[in-house]
């Protein structure tokens, strides 16, 4: 029987022009148990990177990757001591194009 809060699953869309993009605003205590970074749009400079984390440690589960068509899967159980947002970092070198989105699933 579960006894603790239950999950909950957010997404947030981004574009080569992003910068940065808040996913969720995640409470202290909570634990993530999956995240995701989906590109549905290759972005066009090779040297272009996506990463996904906390505003404090922006690449807490997710170091840069980089922003070719594909989707990159964390399942690694990741406690939340502070609360803060989940955010989306682009670093979309000099990309005209490119977009996908992340998700953040915790409980």
């Amino acid at each position: 029987m579960r006894t603790g809060p239950l999950d909950s699953s957010q997404s947030a869309t981004f574009t080569f022009a992003a910068g940065t993009v808040v996913v969720v605003k995640v409470p202290a205590g909570r634990t993530v148990r999956e995240t995701n970074i989906v590109i549905t749009q290759a972005f066009d400079d090779p040297a272009a990177r996506v990463s996904l984390g906390m505003s404090y440690a922006p690449h807490l589960f997710f170091d840069p990757l980089p922003a070719v068509a594909v989707t990159y899967q964390n399942s690694e159980l990741t406690q939340i001591a502070s609360a803060g947002d989940a955010i989306i970092t682009v670093s979309p070198g000099t990309s005209t194009q490119g977009a996908g989105y992340a998700t953040i699933t915790f409980g």
